[in-house]
């Protein structure tokens, strides 16, 4: 697509049933509108907005989630490459009462400035929370979309790169 408009996931994806994992771009509402779409969050988009507001302003806040991320990518490492139903079953046993103890942490946080960075990334993350969590219950899904990322950077980088010499192509 020549630019982020709503309207082209919607073209693509205007006959597609499955699943669509991806970050929280707008575009792609109306696409999962449809029923046809499932959504799927991306746990490495969540997880960098903690990571760079941390990199800045450690705090215990941000440090809590990146280690709580931290044991959830261990244990999609030791199930990589497994068949769906054992990938499922192993994020039920052990990712989901991480999750679910983060999700209740998270939620019972005491109030922190409204226009912190902090909040701006808790806020993502809860918004998003179900379709980040919906690699739970489908060993399909896998906890971020980064084997995707770098097909696509090509076309971003182009996009942005090539964007005054005058021709789309």
């Amino acid at each position: 697509s020549p630019d982020r408009h709503g309207i082209h996931p919607q073209t693509h994806l205007k006959s597609y049933t499955g699943i669509l994992q991806a970050d929280a771009f707008a575009g792609y509402d109306k696409v999962y509108e449809s029923g046809r779409v499932i959504e799927a969050g991306c746990w490495a988009h969540a997880r960098r907005k903690f990571y760079d507001v941390h990199v800045k302003d450690a705090t215990p806040i941000t440090t809590y989630v990146l280690e709580r991320l931290a044991q959830l990518y261990k244990i999609e490492s030791g199930i990589r490459g497994s068949p769906p139903d054992v990938r499922r079953d192993a994020r039920q046993q052990y990712a989901k009462p991480i999750l679910t103890t983060l999700h209740a942490w998270l939620r019972e946080l005491p109030t922190v400035s409204r226009r912190s960075k902090t909040t701006e990334t808790i806020t993502y993350a809860m918004n998003q929370w179900q379709a980040l969590t919906r690699y739970l219950v489908d060993g399909r899904i896998e906890i971020d979309n980064n084997v995707a990322e770098p097909a696509v950077r090509g076309v971003a980088l182009g996009r942005k790169n090539y964007l005054f010499l005058g021709s789309d192509a």
